[in-house]
């Protein structure tokens, strides 16, 4: 087995405020470069991982040892050249069929780039890897996707100001939102209904969550955040609540708001950046995944209790973090390309 894909074992035992609580971790090694994205597929049997670095890894998780591994430049390098792709964000839609993945490609000659940089969106076969085809319209770079509830449709958003919607049967694009600034994060609500995108700020205006009709694009509400930057949002199992989180010098904050009352439930204030939220499948976890004081972290909210207890620490940034569907896994992908499995049992 390559370097690349060596996998090593750690077990981590904590007591919190949360319960008393089994914590196992076990690591898998997709590469060097940033793993921006992790999703459970086939019933929690593999994950999907997505790196910077153009490479999509599908894990068995039983045997701990990948089913497949694409590289997106693989077979463009000659004696001319070649090219060199960077993936941004990767979903998979919910019946575990396809993938999307956004990236640029770049065209090198020698050592010099050739022309300007594709922003594209691929999409693939789940079970071999296969690519299904393209979907192109954004003019800069596509920093986030996701796959509407149904799989019938894909929302993306750009830093050209722009989110938009694909309908995946035709491959078009049927649905253009212009934004105030760049988009940070697109979600579906569970039932469809909604499209949740969180923007940056553009100018000397606060950052905002619009929340819109996903059909008509119709804006239907926008809550305005604290901190400078948004870094993820992430909608409840019941569609009842939207957690977002911000961040600025001073760290990072994490709101959680009543969508039928519009008003804010909790917010919680984090000493550490984090970068990806994720509720559990039932909705009594919030996971946290950032950094703090240059260490990856992993943090579980509980939002019965309002406590808060470290589920792992990481040797890099964590950049995402994701659920299972039965939600007895949490999987974390960090800046040095580790992936951190984290099982746990909480006892209350």
């Amino acid at each position: 087995m390559p370097k690349s894909l060596m996998i090593s074992i750690v077990i981590l035992m904590l007591n919190s405020s949360l319960g008393r609580q089994t914590v196992k971790i076990k690591n898998l090694q997709h590469g060097q470069s940033p793993v921006v994205s992790v999703r459970f597929v086939s019933a929690g049997k593999c994950l999907l991982s997505a790196s910077f670095n153009g490479t999509l890894v599908l894990w068995d998780l039983q045997a701990r040892k990948p089913l497949w591994r694409i590289d997106l430049d693989a077979g463009t390098r000659s004696e001319d050249g070649r090219t060199i792709s960077e993936i941004l964000d990767m979903d998979v839609s919910l019946d575990g069929a396809t993938i999307a993945m956004a990236y640029n490609r770049s065209q090198v000659i020698g050592n010099t780039l050739k022309g300007q940089s594709e922003h594209r969106i691929g999409l693939l076969d789940a079970r071999d890897g296969k690519e299904l085809g393209t979907l192109t319209g954004h003019t800069a770079l596509i920093g986030t996707i996701a796959f509407s509830p149904d799989g019938r449709f894909l929302a993306s958003g750009s830093s050209d100001l722009t989110a938009r919607l694909w309908n995946l049967q035709t491959r078009e694009e049927v649905l253009s939102i212009k934004l105030r600034g760049l988009a940070r994060k697109v979600i579906f609500s569970p039932n469809g209904e909604l499209l949740a995108i969180g923007v940056l700020s553009n100018g000397p205006w606060r950052p905002v969550v619009e929340l819109r009709v996903a059909q008509t694009g119709r804006l239907e509400r926008e809550i305005e955040q604290g901190k400078a930057n948004v870094s993820d949002i992430a909608f409840s199992p019941n569609g009842q609540q939207l957690a977002v989180a911000t961040h600025d010098e001073a760290g990072s904050q994490v709101e959680l708001w009543n969508l039928r009352t519009a008003l804010r439930e909790h917010s919680y204030i984090e000493k550490s950046d984090i970068n990806s939220i994720a509720f559990s499948p039932r909705g009594n976890l919030l996971a946290l995944g950032g950094v703090i004081h240059g260490e990856g972290v992993v943090a579980l909210q509980s939002l019965k209790m309002e406590t808060t207890a470290v589920a792992a620490k990481a040797r890099a940034e964590v950049y995402n973090v994701s659920f299972s569907h039965d939600g007895n896994l949490l999987a974390a992908g960090t800046e040095n390309g580790e992936i951190r499995l984290i099982t746990t049992q909480l006892r209350r």
